[in-house]
């Protein structure tokens, strides 16, 4: 009895020696990092959702008894808006804007993932001492010391998340400053790295509208990038005679073709200011793909891309030179079309549209301001077919879309993977705009203006102008629906609608196609 007793103290008192060896290794293997006074300070919300936070029995109530083949609509952006925050940390940007980060982090403490890594190999160290010099620049300095210090750097396996959690803090302080151009160039670096981490592709496409319209002239406008310098010369084996305009990729010039004794316009886009080394010829390669892609399309209502190229880190695109005015000039209370007028217009431009979407090309950018008309000659092109692609080609690295917010789809908008529906969204909006006088949705914020999009009811066009038939609203209404499934399926659809209401008006001044 006694020797079994003595058996057992003993058997404790070896747990009890091992356990304390085992945590005085843990504490010497973590003292460099106390000396260094990193911290890890942030909090852990073990009862609710990171993202939504709600409880775990609440997001089970909620799921229980669902159709996983269901489709309940998008998931779009804006569901985000209203969504509760786990810490006190607000952006400074807005204060209608609630803060999409779930985490409230002290600038200067250890990422978490970092503090749990093991032994680390040579290579591993340089990247653990490169994520410390960037902490410390972020608790004692200006944050571009601590950007400059992750910029370009590409984080092994094994510590990754410790990067990605340096550079999300490195972003969150640039908005603290207001300064959105900074913090989407670290949320691109966070995405080229990990697309998945923590709705890199929200933040990233929030912060990009903030600075739009902290940088536009005018609301609903996306600014100009720098305009590429092209000296009076050639360009590609065109002659390059003056600038006529410019436009969200750059300048646009009026160009000659000798061969062919033809004017064009030639877009442009300086990808060398946009990139270098390898990404720069990938960026090149993607630019001439989507414009070989567009230049397929043979419609008489969709301006023709005839040539594509580069020179000198200056992409161009040569079109076809179209006269007349754009829609946009019709867009205004005082010059609205008659509906005789219009509604031709509006039809073939959605027969334009579902010819391009039968060949897997979506336009991206349909607004007034891209659909010109010659009144006179009953001409009607829809331009810039694939220049929106381009654009987000050679801009876009993770599918989030640059384009014209007040004219996207909720799907656009939320960055998803759009198809030709998405356009007719856009045209709808294009069609309460040309009906009207004003866009369906007008805010003074980009959060009420992507609320707004996603979620409210746009007013039908005949509360605004009750002289307008009953069925042409709801033409508009069908374009405008939230989801995809609920709207027109084809543009040939929305076509034969808009004919029908224009052949029961009294005289027709355009070819209806």
């Amino acid at each position: 009895m006694q020797s079994a007793l003595l058996a057992i103290i003993l058997a404790l008192l070896v747990l009890i020696g091992v356990g304390l060896l085992l945590w005085l290794l843990r504490q010497r293997r973590q003292a460099p990092l106390a000396h260094n006074g990193f911290v890890h300070t942030r909090p852990v919300f073990a009862d609710t959702d990171p993202v939504t936070g709600a409880s775990p029995q609440a997001k089970a109530s909620l799921h229980q008894g669902a159709d996983p083949d269901e489709d309940a609509g998008p998931e779009t952006v804006l569901s985000y808006l209203d969504t509760p925050s786990n810490s006190a940390f607000q952006s400074q940007f807005s204060n209608s804007m609630p803060s999409l980060f779930h985490e409230d982090f002290a600038s200067s403490t250890m990422p978490q993932a970092l503090m749990n890594l093991g032994p680390h190999t040579p290579t591993e160290q340089m990247g653990v001492q490169r994520i410390q010099r960037a902490m410390q620049a972020l608790g004692d300095g200006p944050v571009d010391q601590a950007w400059q210090t992750m910029q370009g750097f590409f984080p092994d396996a094994s510590n990754r998340h410790a990067a990605l959690e340096t550079l999300e803090r490195i972003a969150i302080a640039f908005e603290s400053e207001a300064r959105y151009d900074c913090a989407r160039d670290v949320y691109e670096h966070i995405a080229d790295i990990d697309p998945q981490w923590h709705q890199v592709k929200v933040r990233l496409m929030r912060v990009r509208g903030l600075a739009q319209v902290a940088t536009a002239n005018t609301w609903g406008t996306v600014p100009a990038r720098p305009m590429p310098q092209v000296a009076q010369g050639q360009m590609g084996k065109y002659l390059v005679e003056k600038q006529i305009g410019k436009g969200a990729m750059g300048a646009v010039f009026l160009g000659y073709d000798p061969a062919t004794d033809r004017k064009v316009a030639l877009k442009t886009m300086a990808l060398a200011q946009e990139f270098s080394g390898a990404e720069l010829a990938d960026a090149r390669n993607r630019f001439l793909r989507e414009a070989e892609m567009a230049g397929r399309l043979q419609h008489p209502d969709i301006v023709s891309i005839l040539d594509a190229g580069e020179q000198d880190g200056v992409a161009y695109i040569a079109m076809e030179l179209v006269d007349g005015v754009d829609m946009s000039h019709y867009a205004h209370p005082d010059r609205l079309l008659p509906l005789n007028q219009l509604l031709p217009i509006m039809a073939r431009v959605a027969d334009a549209l579902a010819y391009a979407h039968t060949r897997g090309v979506t336009h991206r950018d349909i607004k007034p301001a891209n659909i010109m008309v010659d009144l006179g000659r009953g001409t009607v092109k829809v331009m810039d077919f694939g220049v929106a692609r381009v654009a987000d080609a050679t801009r876009t690295r993770t599918g989030v879309v640059l384009g014209t917010p007040t004219f996207m789809s909720p799907e656009q908008l939320s960055g998803q993977t759009i198809d030709g529906r998405s356009d007719l969204y856009s045209l709808g909006v294009a069609l309460f705009q040309l009906l009207t006088g004003q866009l369906p949705y007008r805010n003074d914020s980009m959060a009420a203006l992507m609320r707004a999009i996603g979620r409210e009811t746009a007013p039908n066009v005949c509360s605004i102008r009750p002289d307008l038939p009953p069925a042409l609203g709801d033409i508009v209404a069908l374009a405008l629906e939230k989801h995809p499934n609920t709207r027109y399926a084809t543009g040939q659809q929305m076509a034969e609608d808009l004919r029908a209401v224009a052949h029961s008006l009294q005289g027709v001044d355009l070819d209806l196609g």
